[in-house]
């Protein structure tokens, strides 16, 4: 296994991790949500509507923030690793040309 390849699987297993994650935290973002909605039926008065409002107000957006975030980073590293895997196509085919050029040089 060469050294690109190996770091194309090791992107992409933390790719995967951090797909995950965001799923995880989609998870917690669609509990918080019901959690303010029965907080708001279960629960009266100014300190339960400042709780759910902060809620609403902070925390979800917080939470919605965090996962745009992660999803941006996961991008970002997939696009860098495409432009990694085209600079080393890019690099061997030339590698290959100067050899295959010295190569014809000395058989004359």
């Amino acid at each position: 296994m060469s050294i690109m390849s190996l770091a194309t699987k090791l992107v992409g297993d933390v790719t995967s991790q951090i797909t995950k994650q965001v799923g995880l935290i989609q998870g917690i973002q669609e509990q918080v949500g019901s959690a303010s909605s029965a907080l708001s039926s279960a629960w009266y008065g100014p300190d339960a509507d400042a709780f759910v409002a902060d809620l609403k107000g902070r925390l979800l957006p917080a939470i919605v923030n965090l996962i745009s975030s992660i999803g941006g980073f996961s991008l970002n590293i997939g696009k860098a690793m495409e432009v990694v895997q085209n600079a080393d196509k890019a690099s061997s085919s030339i590698v290959s040309d100067v050899v295959q050029g010295f190569g014809d040089i000395y058989k004359g």
